[in-house]
């Protein structure tokens, strides 16, 4: 179980080790409360309870990837958007029992164009993420994917219509509606990158 990859290029494009290893630091930090400033800045919320469900979340990430078989591959040249990162539908691995796995035009994440000119890691200002920009990564883009197919988050939107996409809108959300933060699949892709792998915000 775990990562399936149609090509020896998809599986060089998604480091499967870095995420599984950012979600084990992921748990461990929130568990230790080593991560409020995280959880702080990316859903507007480092409460008890917040943290609890957050680690439950993870692990729940954590146990479906490995027991499940996840596809990954490029989108068909028909489909592909230029404008488009990648996609992932909500709800497709909600289950530990591959039995109820679904998937997406054929796989479970799809990577589409611009993914290709995504940096590996999200940019970094004083050792946080940097959110004075746009600012993605190929990392946060398959956590955010991971997110929608696993826990069912959405690309929500901020009170200006935007979808709150990339750093700076991600973080922008967190502080003007926390409970859309806390189901904006960026938002848990940019926790997770900043938390597990920077261990830091």
């Amino acid at each position: 179980m775990g990562f399936v990859f149609k090509d020896h290029f998809v599986k060089a494009e998604v480091e499967v080790l870095v995420i599984m290893n950012a979600l084990n630091t992921c748990v461990e930090r929130v568990n230790k409360n080593q991560a409020d400033a995280a959880l702080t800045r990316w859903f507007g919320d480092s409460s008890p309870a917040w943290k609890k469900d957050v680690a439950k979340k993870l692990s729940s990430m954590k146990s479906i990837i490995n027991l499940q078989e996840v596809h990954v591959e490029f989108t068909r040249l028909q489909d592909r958007d230029a404008g488009t990162n990648a996609a992932a539908a909500p709800g497709m691995l909600t289950s530990i029992d591959p039995s109820k796995a679904q998937t997406f035009k054929g796989r479970n994440v799809r990577l589409d164009v611009a993914f290709h000119g995504l940096p590996s890691r999200l940019p970094l200002t004083g050792g946080t993420v940097d959110a004075t920009g746009y600012n993605q990564s190929k990392l946060e883009t398959v956590l955010h994917e991971l997110s929608h197919a696993v826990l069912s988050t959405k690309d929500e939107k901020l009170a200006n219509s935007n979808t709150a996409y990339g750093a700076q809108q991600a973080a922008a959300l967190a502080v003007e509606n926390p409970g859309l933060a806390k189901t904006n699949a960026e938002n848990w892709g940019i926790f997770i990158e900043a938390c597990g792998v920077h261990k830091s915000s």
